[in-house]
């Protein structure tokens, strides 16, 4: 995931990156080889972003390139 000037004005912070290793309970075709965790201020500022004229121009890359991703929205759970 390279950083920007995106990455910056909105708020985005990479928590975790790893390669994926052999899963251990999946469907077939299910086995990831890199993980993402990001966070971003709140949904606001990930709706900003996709709207961005910077993003719009080179999001195309990403859907070429990849088989398949999951945005999964999550909301912490206090302690």
């Amino acid at each position: 995931m390279r950083s920007s000037g995106l990455s910056s004005r909105y708020g985005l912070q990479r928590q975790y990156l790893g390669d994926g290793g052999r899963a251990l309970v999946a469907e077939d075709g299910q086995a990831w080889d890199v993980v993402a965790l990001v966070r971003y201020p709140d949904r606001q500022a990930f709706a900003a972003m996709v709207r961005d004229p910077e993003y719009r121009a080179t999001a195309h890359l990403r859907t070429e390139a990849l088989v398949e991703a999951v945005l999964q929205p999550t909301t912490p759970v206090a302690g």
